[in-house]
């Protein structure tokens, strides 16, 4: 009865898992909440695979609500509790391990990748990719292929960039991974975006928005018409472009997105003034500076304020030289460059426009000492993400050249052990023709038993057939072969173990590959009948363990297969 209630509480852990993954692109907080119950239920039962899987998910839902710290650290206890258990899995749980495996390097990349450490990040999407492989889960494999995307491009390496994201469009197609897809056509347009190629961009954020749609999932496609309309401001289509910022503004007004909205109203001024509205962008800036003001975002102050300044010197030079001047003082105070420079270029221009040369140059200068500022952080910035990509792609090639050798390694070692396997089962047939072989001398020697030069003459055959099958030179091509594939283990038994006579370390060796004692005992004591056979392989294991002290509980073959790395 107790068993029956520990399967089913082990089921409802892994529904409340399943139920809290669903739902990671659309409710965090129901996600933290369903795999917090979910830890706690594993937790009663004892249940490893279920705790460490809900660490997982409680990571991610950390990171989707911002907590990174959170998220660094569940995923850490997530993944330490997966290597243990993957040290002694069956077949049967391995895939499962290797998924959850994924799902926490995953959430310990985006730890690193939200706080700027991409080379870590990317170990760890990397690895997150692989586990993600070794189970065939392409969900989890569009997941680590994007969040690597992500890590190119913030490197600014937009061709790797869209070539990762390209692979993940591919794979979220393929498992009908609708979010993801829809996730990947934004950072795509994102890509085209960045690399100026608008009409691309365009094309990708239409296609998430209509995704979204389908999805039911509003504001994220809010999110994407207000891309859309970004691109058709660049592209000059400026009508479509204020009907996009309308939309999104109306659907972030309907869900709450208080910030999202500032980007629409943003929007919807610059498409205005475009259009030269001038009265009706006015009226749009100054919303938008209303609630950027509510919110705290000096950043979005500044961006809107330049625009307002942009379309004041339309209207009035000195409201323009104002709102100038105001975004220069916030730019100035935020360290933000490119503002600083586009604002002392403005402010250069309008005072020229006053005719106030001495400010205007005063301006200028300004802005060209903040350009060559930039020019350098930007070098400077450049070089350092050349050098990280530099390490990262050095680091990937030594680890694939660790792996061909590795997997080299191990196809000549399995080549060797056939070969010594070829060779025991050559000595076994040896031994028993020679057996055999010696069996009838011996009847013709009774035969024959009154002549006795005969009879003299056929014991000596006899002796030497025996004398061959024990003769310890048809050892050493074994020997040979066994330390090729396991270096110095004889030798060290020896130094280890000075007692174990030469017979005892071949069979120690032959106990290695795991050969059973009826086996051993074909090799060795073919003149003996087979019970004699393998009482003497048993009575020599007896030998070999008093000398090595092992209690009879512990596995002689566990003990020799773990012995080289105690040498």
């Amino acid at each position: 009865m107790k068993q029956n209630t520990t399967i089913t509480r082990r089921a409802d852990v892994d529904a409340l898992n399943r139920e809290a993954w669903a739902i990671r692109n659309s409710n965090a907080p129901e996600m933290r909440a369903l795999a917090e119950r979910a830890k706690t239920l594993a937790e009663s039962v004892g249940y490893d695979e279920g705790i460490a899987h809900s660490l997982a998910l409680l990571a991610f839902a950390c990171y989707r609500l911002g907590d990174y710290d959170a998220t660094a650290s569940l995923a850490s206890q997530a993944i330490s509790m997966v290597e243990r258990a993957e040290q002694t899995a069956s077949k049967k749980t391995a895939r499962t391990l290797s998924q959850i495996h994924a799902k926490s390097l995953n959430a310990l990349g985006l730890s690193y990748w939200v706080r700027g450490d991409f080379p870590n990040a990317l170990i760890c999407f990397q690895k997150a990719l692989s586990a993600a492989e070794a189970c065939n889960d392409k969900a989890v494999q569009a997941m680590s292929v994007n969040h690597i995307a992500l890590v190119y491009r913030e490197l600014g390496d937009f061709p790797n960039a869209l070539e990762f994201h390209l692979k993940c469009k591919t794979l979220s197609e393929e498992v009908g991974e609708r979010y993801m897809l829809a996730g990947s056509f934004n950072n795509i347009g994102v890509i085209y975006r960045r690399t100026g190629n608008f009409s691309e961009a365009l094309a990708h954020f239409v296609e998430s928005n209509r995704l979204y749609n389908e999805l039911g999932n509003a504001p994220a496609a809010a999110v994407a018409l207000d891309n859309i309309g970004n691109m058709q401001l660049h592209l000059g289509d400026y009508d479509a472009a204020l009907q996009s910022f309308q939309t999104a503004q109306h659907i972030h007004a309907s869900s709450g997105a208080t910030f999202n909205q500032t980007t629409s109203l943003l929007g919807m001024a610059r498409a205005y003034f475009h259009l030269n509205k001038r009265r009706e962008s006015e009226t749009y800036f100054k919303k938008c500076l209303t609630l950027l003001g509510r919110l705290g975002d000096r950043y979005g102050e500044v961006e809107a304020r330049l625009f307002l300044g942009d379309l004041y010197a339309m209207m009035s030079v000195k409201k323009a030289i104002a709102e100038f001047s105001t975004a220069l003082t916030l730019a100035e105070q935020l360290q933000a460059k490119d503002w600083v420079h586009q604002l002392h270029a403005a402010l250069a221009k309008t005072y020229k426009q006053t005719g106030d040369f001495k400010k205007a140059v005063e301006h200028l200068e300004r802005a060209h000492q903040t350009e060559r500022e930039i020019y350098n952080a930007q070098s400077d910035q450049r070089l350092k993400n050349l050098q990280t990509l530099y390490n990262l792609d050095t680091a990937k090639r030594d680890a694939l050249m660790e792996r061909e050798k590795r997997e080299r390694a191990e196809r000549e070692s399995a080549q060797k052990r056939g070969e010594i396997t070829r060779l025991i089962a050559f000595l076994a047939e040896k031994n028993q023709l020679l057996e055999s072989i010696r069996a009838d001398v011996l009847k013709v020697r009774t035969q024959l038993s009154t002549k006795k030069a005969k009879d003299n003459q056929l014991l000596r055959i006899a002796d030497s057939i025996a004398r061959a099958i024990d003769a310890e030179k048809e050892w050493t091509g074994f020997e040979n072969l066994f330390n090729e594939v396991y270096p110095d283990f004889i030798a060290a038994l020896s130094r280890q173990f000075p007692a174990l006579t030469k017979t005892q370390l071949i069979i120690c060796a032959l106990i290695r590959l795991n050969l059973s004692s009826k086996d051993i005992a074909k090799i060795f004591y073919a003149s003996d009948t087979g019970g004699n056979r393998y009482r003497n392989i048993e009575k020599q294991r007896e030998y070999i363990r008093k000398t090595l002290c092992l209690p009879h509980q512990h596995s002689l073959y566990a003990f020799l297969s773990q012995f080289q790395t105690r040498a």
